[in-house]
């Protein structure tokens, strides 16, 4: 009885997102299904939900996480790309569930980002914080994760567990990076700026993003 009362508030939400589309933020963007398929299209992510909206002609087709392995669009606010991966993401009591990461940083180690807290937000909130540059969060509206070899370690255990990390490997190059830059690295923008150097030395060819 529980399980089909879960199936019909699925069923409920689906068709409040897709029955109004013009609600929505629309964006001219790809999707890239499990079995490799590109949609091309006009995309609207709602991160409330955690659902994409696709506009087939006259139709609004529905994608969960489960069912997509990545998409991207064009965020005219903000005046960007904005890219997301679909990855199993440990939940509580160490059941992983499918969900959408946004990419902040690519290279060996992934930046990726995700909203907290959603349920204390409502829709408008947080279609507001989505237009916001990934590389800066004012409303700590963000969780942020390293990710790499398929594990996820969270910005915020920077210092203990990602530093180490990256000195190990470059410690002489960074330290003078970092006196180059006079980074903090106790702030965003000195954890960023040091992954993505990480990134960079790492594969010399990759052009900077600082």
């Amino acid at each position: 009885m529980k399980i089909f009362g879960l199936v019909c508030g699925l069923l409920v939400t689906f068709s409040v997102v897709a029955g109004n589309p013009s609600s929505q933020n629309w964006h001219q963007g790809e999707l890239v299904l499990l079995n490799d398929q590109t949609v091309n299209g006009e995309f609207s992510y709602d991160a409330f939900t955690d659902l994409i909206q696709v506009k087939d002609e006259r139709v609004v087709k529905v994608y969960s996480a489960r069912q997509v392995r990545a998409f991207g669009y064009f965020d005219e606010k903000s005046n960007q790309m904005r890219r997301f991966l679909s990855l199993s993401y440990p939940g509580r009591r160490n059941r992983s569930r499918k969900a959408f990461f946004e990419i902040v940083l690519t290279g060996e180690m992934y930046l990726l980002r995700r909203l907290h807290n959603m349920r204390n937000s409502n829709p408008t909130q947080l279609n507001a914080m989505e237009s916001d540059s990934p590389w800066y969060d004012k409303k700590n509206a963000y969780e942020y994760f390293v990710y790499a070899n398929d594990h996820f370690i969270p910005i915020s255990q920077f210092r203990r567990r990602i530093y180490p990390i990256l000195m190990k490997e470059y410690k002489e190059e960074l330290e003078v990076f970092i006196k180059d830059k006079k980074l903090n690295i106790y702030t965003q923008r000195g954890k960023f700026m040091l992954i993505n150097q990480y990134n960079v030395l790492k594969s010399p060819d990759k052009i900077s993003l600082f």
